[in-house]
């Protein structure tokens, strides 16, 4: 493998669909969303590949980690209003405390997600 196959290598890494989409939806009623979650593009000593990176908690370890928003990885993510509204029309539910798991579900699993294929100054493969 020669220098210029090793900068390659370097400067690409591999996602897991499911773990990012998860990682959307589990955080996404959180205040700081997506301004504040970052997710690691590659495994360092701190954090694993896909993990999440809190920027107010996480500053220093930042410095040493590629990371991407969340929201330049998935290109599509729902507005808020468009989660609230499905919910309203599907389920007469204005409060969302009242979602349940199964009705959350449901809404993330008809999205048609938009995957980048860059990002962080990291070529992304999908997988």
């Amino acid at each position: 493998m020669d220098a210029n196959e090793i900068d390659q290598l370097e400067m690409s890494t591999d996602l897991s669909k499911k773990l990012i989409i998860e990682t959307c939806a589990s955080y996404y009623n959180n205040v700081e969303f997506p301004e504040s979650i970052y997710i690691a593009l590659k495994h360092t000593l701190i954090f694993g590949k896909g993990s999440v990176i809190n920027a107010l908690d996480d500053v220093e370890a930042n410095c040493f980690v590629p990371v991407a928003r969340i929201d330049e990885l998935l290109l599509n993510i729902p507005r808020r209003e468009e989660y609230h509204n499905y919910f309203k029309a599907n389920f007469n539910i204005d409060n969302p405390l009242d979602i349940l798991p199964e009705m959350e579900k449901s809404f993330w699993q008809r999205v048609n997600w938009d995957f980048a294929s860059n990002a962080g100054g990291m070529k992304i493969e999908w997988v």
